[in-house]
């Protein structure tokens, strides 16, 4: 018998309705009875007196040894959650690795004893349950925008290796760093949720790294029917990197306080006007291509910013407010810029920038200052930070 549920057992025989007065009567419990022998007291026949003080009076001849020094006890005052007004029998040693049965609870300072956290099908459905309203939205989303504007059926299905950072590829990169974001992105956002709606939160990471690679393997798979696009594995495995990051990030003590990553946007003119293509994420005026933030690759940065103000001994002096980039991006693969004789560049940089979210947002916040201080944890402000070129 576990020696937690051990001390239960002696409590709840303690506290008997039938119990007679204390110190006034001796009584005899089954409790005592079942677990002597174990205890290896010679006897299981006890008249309990004083069960404050430890001791116990003897049936027989013999002078047994009190009852706390029989099974190793120490008297404590009792955790108010008990409900017991004097003392409490609590182990004065730990029992020995492996001597317990494995998966018993322990209970600690007072807690109720920790059910099985393990994560499975049952906690996965919990929390996927949980959130209804952002995943069905974002399924909503998602599929309004493949079947029109990523031509979605318009081909059979087909495979297509894309590369990943080369010069020969369309975009050098850029579209495999933005699989990897919006995958992250999405895994947080679903997180969050589960955090707040969920009666089984501690796993939330997982689920929601599993929910945002359910949506975006939708996603691949019905590009794969899409004339312009195709099945691409390595938009999966980039998928697969952003939602493995979220979990880390997420498991790591101090990681999420210390590590953000993001993507910083400078607009343009074009983006401007890439409002009038929407929900189009670009579109042809006057002659010339417009496109949308989700697009213009031309005009993105993806980073990590490592916070200072994640560090304890930066958190009360103004370098709490500064932060350390690195990351990448490509120029010159455009039509427009090749028509403005960019070259092809692609570029890893570092630099400092501003902790915004520490300096408008310190303190937890909620309503529209909590989406803020939230939506600053992945988008960088343009001009707040100085990077290499």
């Amino acid at each position: 018998m576990p020696a937690y549920l051990l001390a239960s057992v002696l409590i709840h025989a303690a506290q008997a309705p039938d119990q007679p007065p204390v110190g006034q009567h001796s009584f005899k419990t089954e409790a005592v009875e079942c677990c002597a022998d174990l205890l290896g007291a010679g006897h299981s026949d006890f008249q309990l007196g004083r069960l404050v003080d430890g001791s116990v009076a003897p049936t027989g001849e013999s002078q047994p040894l009190p009852l706390t020094d029989q099974i190793g006890l120490n008297r404590q005052p009792l955790s108010p959650h008990l409900g017991v007004a004097s003392t409490s029998a609590v182990l004065s040693e730990p029992p020995a690795a492996g001597s317990a049965d494995e998966g018993s609870a322990e209970v600690h300072e007072g807690r109720p004893a920790q059910s099985d956290d393990r994560y499975g099908l049952d906690v996965f459905w919990d929390q996927a349950t949980s959130i209804p309203w952002r995943v069905g939205g974002t399924a909503a989303a998602i599929s309004a925008g493949g079947f029109a504007n990523w031509n979605w059926g318009s081909s059979p299905f087909r495979f297509n290796s894309e590369g990943w950072f080369g010069k020969e590829t369309s975009n050098m990169g850029m579209d495999k760093l933005g699989h990897a974001y919006s995958t992250y992105v999405l895994a947080e956002f679903f997180a969050d949720g589960i955090e707040k709606q969920s009666s089984q939160a501690r796993s939330a990471s997982y689920t929601g790294a599993i929910l945002a690679m359910g949506l975006m393997t939708y996603v691949e798979v019905f590009d794969g029917f899409s004339k312009d696009h195709g099945f691409s594995h390595e938009d999966l495995l980039a998928d697969t990197a952003g939602a493995l990051f979220s979990v880390a990030r997420r498991s790591v003590p101090g990681l999420r306080e210390k590590i953000d990553f993001r993507l910083l946007y400078t607009p343009s003119r074009s983006t401007w006007r890439a409002l009038s293509c929407f929900p189009a994420p670009h579109c042809d005026r006057d002659g010339k291509a417009v496109r949308s933030p989700i697009t213009d690759y031309s005009g993105q940065r993806y980073l990590f910013a490592l916070k200072l103000s994640g560090f304890e001994r930066f958190r009360r002096t103004p370098l709490r407010l500064v932060e350390l980039h690195a990351g990448y991006y490509a120029r010159g693969f455009t039509k427009e810029e090749e028509d403005l004789g960019e070259p092809l560049r692609r570029r890893l940089f570092v630099g400092v920038g501003l902790n915004v979210s520490e300096l408008l947002f310190s303190r937890r916040t909620s309503g529209l200052r909590g989406a803020g201080k939230w939506a600053l944890q992945y988008l960088q402000v343009p001009y707040t930070a100085v990077h290499s070129d």
